[in-house]
């Protein structure tokens, strides 16, 4: 059976079970019984059959990554976010990932501004707590080339946002200012 068979079989499927419009009418769905790629190739005939933004929840993040990946690449216009859960080393629960943060705040960021299509989740990542949208634009740093600001102000600015000044930069989330020259690790 070629792809556009599927395809068609899949939306014949999806719209006799009224799935479209529930999606359209902003519903949540849950669906069972599509394997493999078959999630990857539904999210994204949803997407084009129907244009509207699609939060899609998986259980845990092996198979949210996965399904990302396949997405992202089937799409290829990066319009793809991938929102990471708080999944985390159990050894130590309490540690922070800068690395995280940084994806998470991406999306947010890829949000407000109507960038992203899909955003692929785990149930974890959909129970974190967020900022509210008008914060993140509040806290919002655009930086460009020939902008004049006030270094010290800025270095105070970002351990407000929490970064951490060191000596040597090393990792996400530090700064370091040695003689007029700020070293940011975003």
């Amino acid at each position: 059976m070629s792809l556009d068979k599927i395809k068609a079989k899949l939306w014949e499927n999806v719209q006799e079970k009224g799935i479209d419009t529930a999606l359209v009418q902003g519903n949540s769905i849950h669906l069972r019984g599509l394997n493999g790629s078959l999630k990857t190739l539904f999210l994204s005939m949803v997407f084009g059959n129907l244009n509207i933004p699609i939060l899609a929840v998986f259980a845990n993040r092996e198979e949210a990554e996965w399904v990302y990946d396949e997405v992202d690449l089937l799409l290829g216009d990066g319009s793809t976010g991938f929102f990471p859960g708080g999944e985390g080393d159990e050894a130590e629960p309490a540690q922070l990932n800068p690395r995280k943060n940084g994806m998470r705040m991406e999306v947010l960021r890829d949000l407000q501004a109507n960038k992203l299509k899909v955003v692929v989740t785990t149930a974890e990542g959909i129970l974190l707590r967020i900022p509210p949208p008008e914060s993140l634009v509040n806290s919002t740093i655009r930086l460009a080339e020939s902008l004049e600001l006030d270094l010290y102000n800025f270095v105070k600015k970002l351990i407000e946002y929490g970064y951490s000044r060191e000596s040597i930069v090393e990792a996400p989330g530090e700064i370091s200012l040695r003689g007029g020259i700020l070293d940011v690790f975003p």
